[in-house]
Formats: structure tokens, C-alpha cells, sequence
């Protein structure tokens, strides 16, 4: 995913939003991967001598998600899509 140009997240709406194994991805993907975490970790490894961030992480990326399916709780997988902006 870090070489990819872009990623699109398909998802089925089960009845109160996205699946699990989704918000599970999301959570792996959390702060160590935030572009600005990543720069000011960077800066502060350059500053400390310590290790720098991997720089793919810094890559602009087109990331799209689409819902597949529906219920009554629809728009609640908006909502799990929106978190992850």
C-alpha cells in the first residue's frame, strides 16, 4: 500500500456500518503513518541522530472508499468512512 498511486476501500454495509476488519486496517494504519507525524518525525530524527520515518509514507496517495450493500444504517458507514480522513 505504501508504493500503491492510489487505494479504494470496497465495503459492504453490514447492519451498523462498516466490517470490522475494516476499522482494524484503519487502526493498524494509525499515528505512525500520519503524514504529519511522519514529518515532524523526521525532523526530529534529523535533529536527535535518531531513525527516520520510512519516506514512502510521505507519498501523496488518491484514497477513495465506496459502501456496498445498504440497511437502515446507511449512513453510519459514512460516518466510519469520515473518522478515517
Amino acid at each position: 500500500m505504501l508504493d500503491a498511486d492510489g487505494i479504494l476501500f470496497a465495503v459492504p454495509i453490514f447492519e451498523k456500518g462498516a466490517p470490522g476488519n475494516f476499522h482494524t486496517l484503519m487502526d493498524r494504519f494509525g499515528p505512525r503513518l500520519d503524514r504529519g507525524n511522519a514529518v515532524i518525525g523526521i525532523q526530529i530524527a534529523e535533529e536527535k541522530g535518531g531513525k527516520i520515518p520510512v519516506p514512502r509514507i510521505l507519498k501523496d496517495k488518491v484514497i477513495s472508499y465506496m459502501g456496498i450493500g445498504g440497511s437502515d444504517w446507511m449512513t453510519q458507514i459514512e460516518c466510519d468512512f469520515g473518522i478515517q480522513d
